[in-house]
């Protein structure tokens, strides 16, 4: 079932998909409770921009029912004129960036400790220096 398969999704560790009818009603979301309520999301900018008469179906960025901002994709399922969005929250990408960067960092740093201590390891003094002879 439709709804199943919405409340299974998930992106990442918090992310979800919901859909949306052509007037903006969900239709299905991991809480039943608003699709029960007829929960209108035309006021998000994503679903906004989704229904518009130039059908946006790029990646935005917007905010969720919470406030908070978020990666939302859509695609349009036009035999029925629903939309089926997937978000995920921007801080949680931008988390995984960082971290991402941060062992890059600590590889790097590393990598340069180590090439520091072969070259001091690795260095023999040189035979002193003979005359030559003529």
């Amino acid at each position: 079932m439709v709804w199943d398969s919405v409340a299974r999704t998930t992106v990442g560790n918090t992310g979800y998909a919901y859909i949306v009818d052509g007037q903006g009603r969900l239709v299905a979301h991991p809480d039943v409770a608003l699709v029960m309520r007829g929960t209108d999301m035309k006021g998000l900018t994503q679903v906004a921009a989704a229904l518009a008469p130039s059908g946006n179906d790029a990646v935005a960025v917007g905010t969720n029912r919470k406030g908070a901002e978020v990666w939302s994709v859509q695609a349009p399922v036009k035999t029925l004129g629903w939309r089926v969005f997937v978000e995920l929250p921007v801080a949680e990408t931008r988390a995984a960036f960082w971290m991402a960067m941060g062992r890059a960092g600590g590889l790097l740093l590393l990598g340069v400790a180590a090439a520091w201590v072969a070259f001091r390891f690795g260095m023999r003094p040189a035979p002193p220096l003979r005359a030559a002879s003529a």
